[in-house]
């Protein structure tokens, strides 16, 4: 299999904050990725979501990233080992893409550096779409 990564298009990135500076707050993140695969099987678009907010009040902090990026799939027949590996494969590639780009978002907004720790899919399940 071969991946070949073509763009990434950030679909929104935006935060509200209503606090005090001093404030101290428990900050939840939220991530999820998904693959989208084109019906000649020949591309495959990969959709990133993170969410990092307020436990105690989401109108205290709410920051959201969410981007799309489009991949080729090279001498590829797909069925769902496959995917599973493209799936693996194109999150690996886009974790630091995305979380530098919501690491500088922070930072331009005043924002101090929160952690965002890439998901385990050794420890996750990769559920297959096969519509």
């Amino acid at each position: 299999m071969k991946l070949e990564y073509l763009f990434t298009d950030i679909k929104e990135l935006s935060y509200k904050k209503d606090l005090q500076e001093s404030a101290q707050i428990e900050i939840q993140t939220k991530m999820d990725y998904t693959v989208y695969y084109s019906d000649d099987a020949k591309s495959c678009l990969g959709e990133f979501r993170i969410e990092l907010f307020s436990v105690e009040n989401i109108d205290q902090l709410h920051v959201q990233y969410h981007s799309t990026s489009v991949f080729n799939l090279h001498q590829t027949t797909l069925n769902d080992e496959v995917k599973k590996e493209v799936h693996i494969e194109s999150y690996n590639r886009l974790y630091p893409l995305c979380f530098a780009h919501v690491k500088n978002f922070l930072s331009l907004v005043g924002l101090p550096e929160i952690p965002i720790v890439p998901i385990d899919f050794s420890q996750s399940d990769i559920n297959i779409n096969n519509q």
